[in-house]
């Protein structure tokens, strides 16, 4: 089976097309993470999360480039939260910042997850100090300042 025709069918929203190749390749190469992590996406964007799921999970059992590894945590812990299986989403999320600490995108998903488990302060303070921090946007960083240091304050009154 060949990734990158699999990619090109994502890429090109042919999802039902990248799924039957993806189900395929699994039946073909069951001990293949890239096979599982493929087929989890070409569910979750049909929007079958539910099912995508034991294709994510099995992917994190074997080898997986560290690259896909990353899309993969990121795509179950997203996933999870979609399903409203928050507490699941945030320990997923959470092993994703803590073997790709550079990956500012896991800080969102799980500030969207704390979010949803009525977390809301730490939610937005997470979200304000990557946007601080990620943000080439001169009229933000004009406010840089301020912004750090409401996102540690954010319930104060003064």
């Amino acid at each position: 089976m060949n990734r990158q025709s699999v990619k090109d069918l994502l890429k090109d929203k042919k999802f039902e097309e990248a799924l039957k190749i993806c189900k395929k390749w699994v039946n073909a190469e069951p001990k293949n993470g890239e096979a599982y992590a493929y087929t989890a996406f070409a569910h979750d964007s049909l929007g079958y999360e539910r099912e995508a799921i034991p294709y994510y999970e099995k992917a994190l059992t074997l080898d997986l480039p560290p690259p896909l590894r990353k899309e993969v945590l990121l795509g179950l812990g997203s996933t999870y939260r979609s399903i409203g299986n928050y507490d699941k989403a945030k320990e997923i999320l959470n092993i994703g910042m803590k073997e790709f600490p550079d990956a500012k995108e896991f800080l969102v998903f799980y500030s969207i997850v704390l979010h949803n488990l009525n977390q809301h302060t730490e939610a937005l303070s997470m979200l304000l100090k990557t946007l601080i921090e990620t943000t080439t946007n001169k009229d933000i960083k004009k406010y840089e300042r301020a912004l750090s240091f409401y996102a540690d304050h954010l319930d104060e009154i003064w």
